[in-house]
């Protein structure tokens, strides 16, 4: 009766049976393969960009190695120039998201009917409000590093503590964000699948990161002490919380991977995640970047290591992220050439299907073979039953 009572339908049905309406059945989800195809597309865009702002980065600390060890007479303007080009990515980015930021916190106007407005998630929007102002503090602390480097150099006196102000505003802008975002926690675990997490693991959550903000602007403060002049310890005291924050990191990946494994109990043992291999991981990937921290406080307290030499666990880090990147950007572009092809597939047969149902829709009943003419007048909605041509009674018809 579905069928019947459908004029598209039972015009396919009338012109190529049952077969022509399992193709209807069959057409594929054009739009659900385009989502795809694009979101495939913005990855492959996303691991370009990394794999740029890594190859920059590199590029940056390679001339600090130089300048540093007196190889080069570059100015300090120079030797920033990666850094700028760097700083200019981050900045478009900063403010494309400051204005989506902002635009999604003004109600808008909902065009579908009888429906009431979305409501807006004004927590989130504020934190990442507040976490893309912070990255432009972090870019202007950029270039002041540089001009007040070249101050210094031409022997003029330099207050680093107003060239660390935009650096200690970025940090306190991305604690307060987290702080703001912390009561979204839980809906932002459950975007990524884990449904059962209890309120102790997610204050434990949220309180390692402030602990991870809390070090970074307290090492912030220390090295602007410690340049300046206030305090005279030892540059092993002043990256003493840069040690808090690598073990609170490794720490905290193992707590993540158990929060994760206590959620994802009804799946295989193997397919669980495992703490042990996440606390593991953490201390090897960010031992590294620990390891140059080391070697630069011993080079500052007067060891003869070259630079370059402190920057060899970074350097390693940095070549490791952009043979990731590309790897995963050509594997990202594989898929999301396989997913435009399935699209435009997709988009033929749909194509040819509606071709069908014009044509069967336009053409009159004598070229209609699989047509039921003793169902008609039912499937019409018609009062009475149609009755039999020889005997006059009511056929007892039942359409499934």
């Amino acid at each position: 009766y579905d069928v019947l009572s459908d004029p598209s339908k039972r015009a396919i049905y009338d012109k190529y049976g049952e077969q022509g309406l399992s193709r209807l059945g069959s057409a594929p989800d054009i739009a659900g393969l385009s989502e795809l195809a694009g979101a495939a597309a913005t990855t492959t865009v996303v691991f370009g960009l990394g794999t740029l702002g890594l190859i920059i980065l590199l590029i940056f600390l390679s001339f600090l190695c130089v300048k540093i060890e007196d190889r080069v007479e570059w100015h300090w303007a120079a030797v920033f120039i990666p850094a700028y080009i760097l700083c200019l990515i981050l900045t478009l980015f900063a403010f494309g998201g400051i204005l989506f930021a902002v635009r999604g916190l003004i109600p808008k106007r909902w065009n579908q009917q009888d429906l009431p407005p979305p409501p807006i998630d004004y927590l989130s929007r504020i934190s990442s409000l507040l976490s893309l102002v912070a990255l432009v503090g972090m870019v202007a602390f950029t270039i002041l590093v540089s001009v007040g480097l070249e101050k210094r150099e031409d022997g003029d006196a330099v207050d680093w503590w107003k060239y660390f102000i935009p650096l200690f505003v970025g940090e306190g802008l991305w604690l307060l964000a987290t702080l703001v975002g912390a009561p979204r926690t839980r809906d932002v675990l459950m975007r990524q699948g884990l449904m059962t997490v209890s309120s102790a693991n997610i204050i434990g959550l949220v309180l390692i990161s402030v602990i991870t903000k809390c070090c970074r602007i307290a090492v912030s403060f220390l090295i602007c002490a410690r340049v300046t002049g206030d305090i005279t310890v030892s540059w092993w005291v002043v990256f003493i919380p840069f040690y808090v924050w690598y073990g609170n990191a490794v720490i905290g990946s193992a707590y993540l991977a158990s929060v994760r494994r206590a959620s994802s109990q009804d799946l295989p043992p193997d397919q669980q995640p495992s703490p042990c291999s996440s606390f593991f991981s953490s201390m090897i990937s960010m031992g590294l970047p620990l390891a140059s921290v080391l070697m630069i406080a011993a080079k500052i307290e007067g060891n003869g290591m070259p630079l370059e030499e402190c920057f060899i666990p970074i350097f390693i880090v940095i070549g490791s992220g952009i043979c990731l990147c590309c790897c995963l950007s050509v594997v990202v572009m594989a898929v999301s050439k396989t997913m435009a092809d399935d699209v435009a597939a997709a988009t033929e047969q749909a194509e040819e299907q509606q071709g069908q149902q014009q044509d069967a829709t336009g053409n009159g009943a004598d070229d209609q073979p699989y047509r039921s003419k003793a169902v008609d007048g039912y499937a019409n909605g018609a009062q009475s039953k149609p009755a039999d041509a020889l005997s006059g009674q009511p056929l007892n018809l039942r359409i499934d």
